[in-house]
């Protein structure tokens, strides 16, 4: 279940908000990704840009792991529907490691751009190039 509050979506897994045109994700806790939070994820993504084409940064920082198919779900035309492009970014080595995996073996097809970062300030100033 999802909670919309100013612009603000909360669920059990992600806080997802939009500012200046950029959608921000910020996951909650120590996660494993499964396929029903892939699903919720992008779902309240998709609300919260009011079904338009957007760009995205994402703080994976706190993800333990991903199962195949969140993986597969997220590098899906559906998973990756109304993106221009994808800012992930973490401060964890553990992050970065599955983060790269992803966008090797899951999304390295992908409609749009996606970038892995560990500086916030250079993902936001990449991500300001596709608004």
């Amino acid at each position: 279940m999802s909670v919309e509050k100013e612009n603000k979506i909360s669920n059990v897994y992600a806080e997802i908000y939009m500012d200046q045109g950029i959608v921000f994700g910020f996951f909650k806790g120590d996660l494993f990704l499964d396929l029903n939070a892939a699903k919720q994820i992008v779902k309240d993504r998709k609300l919260i840009s009011n079904y338009e084409a957007t760009i995205m940064f994402v703080d994976v920082s706190t993800v333990k792991g991903v199962s195949k198919e969140a993986r597969d779900y997220f590098g899906s035309d559906e998973g990756s529907e109304l993106l221009r492009a994808t800012a992930i970014y973490t401060n964890s080595k553990l992050s970065a490691f599955l983060a790269n995996f992803l966008l090797k073996v899951n999304l390295s097809k992908s409609n749009h751009p996606i970038k892995l970062f560990t500086e916030k300030e250079k993902a936001l100033k990449w991500l300001e190039s596709f608004k």
